[in-house]
């Protein structure tokens, strides 16, 4: 679980203005300055009289080390949507859909595999300690029992 997430909070180090913008920027992360080579990042303000939303994108150096200009993001982005449903015609989004379907029924095959197992594990243990409360309870108390009860515990709340 350590290592599960050590990989998240890695994968996510570079990404981390995504979980507190107020606007969604879709290619946050995924656009490189071509002046810098640094990513751009997703910035809103409210510029002129009426104070009117701007939402762009732009160099993470921005005015600092790089003159590298804003670019709209709602432009940018719906310039992207274009080109992604020019890539995916009908028939290649036919495509598409079934391999994540076929993802998505492996993963929760697997799961559902792995579930049961532990589910299992879990209820000998249940059992297991049951059956020592038992032994306690008419009067069999050792030093191996109190080891063994201790961890079947542990498995337990490992299993939990």
């Amino acid at each position: 679980m350590f290592v599960q997430v050590q990989r998240i909070k890695a994968k996510n180090k570079r990404n981390t203005g995504r979980y507190h913008s107020k606007e969604f920027y879709l290619l946050t992360g995924k656009l490189v300055c071509d002046v810098c080579g640094k990513r751009m990042i997703g910035n809103l303000r409210f510029s002129g009289r009426s104070k009117t939303r701007l939402a762009t994108y732009r160099c993470n150096t921005h005015r600092a080390m790089c003159n590298n200009k804003e670019l709209n993001k709602d432009y940018l982005d719906a310039y992207i949507a274009v080109l992604i449903g020019e890539r995916l015609k009908p028939k290649n989004l036919r495509k598409a859909v079934s391999k994540v379907n076929q993802q998505v029924q492996k993963f929760n095959s697997s799961y559902d595999k792995y579930h049961t197992d532990v589910l299992q594990q879990y209820n000998e243990v249940q059992d297991s300690l049951a059956n020592i409360t038992k032994a306690i309870e008419k009067g069999i108390f050792t030093d191996d029992l109190l080891q063994r009860a201790e961890r079947l515990e542990n498995e337990k709340t490992k299993l939990e």
